[in-house]
């Protein structure tokens, strides 16, 4: 059982004990607004790395990127940045990342190129040099520009040649022969973006190869490119401060009802905030887990069953009854104290149910965010 058997309580007010009072009285929510807002930035600085011993060489606003390697064996990666804090509020939660790229072209005989994505560590400028042609070679560097040695050439060096970025990839994708792909939401872009709303200093992301080869180098239309919807899009979702989001079906239980949790009062300081689970089986309990947020995909513990929370903590919010229409609610005062705004909290609804797969039932999941 993942709660221990309760001493029956019919729907109220919950007790809270101590070990869960902070989590209890941070809780709150919306009723009617739950929403998350989803938006598409453009890049606002992109270049290629062109491997060369003398850092010579650039592109920074041509109209192509270049990722893996040269008919020679010599390594292109790009870089991207993107303008997340004029984007997105302050004080959100990002829930979703998506990177979308349009490969234009790849060497005859190509088949799909793993790559990873990795968050660069210091700052680089976008120069105004642009390569003739499609900018497969680059061109000579000029002051300002970005290559292979220099970040600002030709005044600072990178740390290392090929730039200074995280070991550990934040990603990794297989990147197509051609036309748009996407890189995938997962937790480490998640914490990226955040981290750069936050206040972190955002210097984008390096994409490579592992830069074995030879000829396996793809075009990718840049944010310089005259073509319309192929250039780089960043896609973030987010739920605004003062919001919540809810995600899921819910579990069908014995009663052939979906276990629905609902939000209920403004998720702002000094409000009071209600969790209603609804569709439970009377004389049963119920009990909100928490968790820091939810998953990025969720997992489902039965077929058809999703558990949305990306971990479980031990403490919930306790157990209530359900009422003879099947609802159980916990209400809440939310305090006053400024350093709520933007403290955020994942919860789902879990009941025992004796006569549903495994006697157990989960609501869909919710995000909320304080204003």
């Amino acid at each position: 059982m993942l709660f221990p058997p309760p001493a029956p309580r019919t729907s109220s007010a919950p007790v809270i004990t101590p070990a869960r009072s902070v989590a209890a009285a941070l809780l709150c929510c919306t009723a009617g607004i739950a929403q998350r807002i989803d938006v598409s930035i453009a890049a606002t600085r992109d270049v290629t790395l062109y491997e060369d011993a003398t850092g010579q060489t650039t592109n920074d606003f041509g109209a192509n990127l270049f990722v893996g390697d040269s008919v020679a064996g010599l390594a292109r990666r790009a870089l991207l940045a993107f303008d997340v804090v004029n984007n997105v509020p302050a004080n959100s939660r990002i829930v979703f990342v998506q990177l979308q790229l349009t490969v234009a072209q790849a060497p005859p005989g190509a088949t799909p190129l793993p790559v990873t994505i990795h968050r660069v560590q210091v700052a680089w400028p976008e120069g105004t040099t642009a390569a003739s042609g499609i900018g497969d070679n680059g061109t000579q560097a000029n002051a300002g520009d970005t290559t292979w040695l220099h970040r600002v050439f030709a005044t600072t060096q990178w740390q290392a040649p090929g730039g200074d970025f995280e070991p550990v990839p934040s990603g990794s994708f297989t990147m197509p022969t051609l036309g748009v792909f996407a890189l995938g939401s997962n937790d480490a872009l998640v914490a990226d973006v955040q981290a750069w709303l936050d206040g972190a200093p955002n210097h984008g992301w390096l994409l490579k190869t592992d830069e074995l080869g030879v000829q396996t180098a793809r075009r990718i239309h840049s944010r310089q490119t005259t073509l319309v919807g192929v250039s780089p899009q960043l896609q973030i979702g987010y739920v605004p401060p003062g919001n919540s989001w809810s995600r899921g079906p819910g579990c069908h239980g014995s009663n052939g009802l979906a276990l629905h949790q609902i939000i209920s009062g403004a998720p702002v300081r000094g409000g009071t905030t209600s969790v209603v689970v609804q569709n439970g089986i009377t004389g049963n309990w119920t009990a909100v887990l928490l968790a820091p947020a939810l998953a990025q995909t969720a997992v489902d513990i039965v077929p058809g069953c999703p558990y949305e929370l990306r971990e479980l903590w031990f403490d919930n919010l306790g157990p209530v009854m359900f009422d003879a229409q099947g609802t159980a609610t916990y209400t809440f005062q939310v305090p006053n104290a400024a350093s709520l705004l933007g403290f955020y909290l994942a919860m789902q609804s879990g009941s025992l149910d004796q006569a549903a797969p495994f006697s157990l039932s989960f609501s869909n999941g919710t995000l909320v965010v304080i204003g």
